[in-house]
C-alpha cells in the first residue's frame, strides 16, 4: 500500500472521480466528448495530485501538488 492510499482525502477524490463518470454518461454524446472530456481529466487531477505530492521528497513540494489538488475543488 502507498502512503496515499491511507489518506481518506484521497478516498474521497476517487469517490468522486467515480460519482463524475456515472453523471457524465448521462450527458448527451456532443457534451461528452467536449465538456465531459475536460471535467473527468479535472477531477482525476485531484487524486492524481494527491498521489504525487505524499511521492515528493521535500514538504515544499509535496506543498505544491496538494494545492494543485485544492484549486481545481474551488
Amino acid at each position: 500500500m502507498f502512503g496515499f492510499e491511507k489518506l481518506d482525502v484521497w478516498h474521497k477524490a476517487v469517490d468522486l472521480t467515480l460519482q463524475i463518470d456515472e453523471v457524465l454518461k448521462k450527458l448527451p454524446k456532443n457534451e461528452l466528448y467536449s465538456s465531459g472530456d475536460q471535467i473527468r481529466r479535472a477531477v482525476l487531477a485531484i487524486s492524481t495530485n494527491i498521489a504525487e505530492g505524499t511521492g515528493r521528497n521535500s514538504k515544499k513540494e509535496a506543498s505544491y501538488f496538494f494545492q494543485c489538488s485544492k484549486r481545481i475543488c474551488l
